[in-house]
């Protein structure tokens, strides 16, 4: 839902304002949005038991991956007035994108550490 809100939020930007500025935003989600897929995954194969490598695999993509959900943050250096928008609209736009990369990105961490201790109990005993 965060996603679809960040996506009206800017097809909003651009309707009204005629320009792309701030387009880079929708990248940014989408690549903050391939660490909490990837969990999905890799959650999905250790219940299944799959292979060591599909595993390792989508454990690797998701650990590449989970610096750009809250690389997000960085973009709050770009707001300024611009004509036809209030900065204000441009806040809200960053403080959503901002937000959705962040819980993204703890989601995913903690599908991962869900994953991991369901298989491996005994690590969870140094975790309380």
């Amino acid at each position: 839902m965060l996603l679809c809100w960040c996506g009206a939020l800017l097809l909003f930007r651009f309707v009204r304002s005629g320009s792309l500025a701030l387009g880079f935003l929708a990248w940014n989600l989408f690549l903050a949005a391939v660490p909490a897929v990837a969990a999905w995954f890799f959650a999905r194969a250790m219940a299944k038991d799959s292979s060591r490598i599909e595993q390792v695999g989508w454990f690797v993509i998701w650990i590449v991956f989970l610096p750009n959900a809250p690389y997000i943050i960085t973009d709050f250096v770009h707001p300024a007035t611009r004509p036809g928008i209030p900065l204000w609209c441009d806040t809200a736009l960053l403080v959503s994108c901002a937000g959705t990369g962040l819980l993204l990105g703890y989601t995913s961490i903690a599908d991962v550490q869900a994953a991991i201790t369901r298989k491996f109990p005994r690590l969870r005993a140094g975790c309380s």
